[in-house]
């Protein structure tokens, strides 16, 4: 039973994490942060502009990385909901996630399902 709940988790977990788009905000982040750096190295940019620019920069990479938290937060929200549960039926769930076999069963079935997914969907 503990098993299934936990593959389900990790079905919702991964559907989550592709219709939510943190792939496209980790690239948002990666897109701001080369941004920046072309902007410090760039020699033909005078200080005062730069001084001027980094703040915007900065705040926009805060913001993406605030958001990404955000959806990450929202992508696990089927293992709290199902270890909130669990506390409250006193299912062992917590035990097994802990335990080095259901690690290792999540992880693979987890990277399985979302090869199939990637490839067929």
């Amino acid at each position: 039973m503990v098993f299934f709940i936990s593959i389900l988790c990790c079905i919702g977990f991964i559907e989550l994490f592709f219709r939510i788009g943190v792939i496209t905000r980790i690239f948002k982040i990666r897109d701001i942060a080369s941004r920046v750096i072309l902007i410090i190295r760039s020699p033909s940019i005078s200080d005062h502009w730069k001084e001027k620019v980094l703040p915007r920069y900065s705040w926009r990479l805060f913001y993406q990385s605030l958001f990404l938290f955000i959806t990450l937060i929202a992508a696990f929200s089927p293992f709290f909901i199902m270890l909130v549960v669990s506390v409250l039926v006193h299912w062992p769930i917590y035990q097994w996630l802990k335990s080095l076999y259901g690690i290792i069963t999540i992880t693979v079935f987890s990277v399985s399902y979302s090869v199939v997914r990637s490839r067929f969907v």
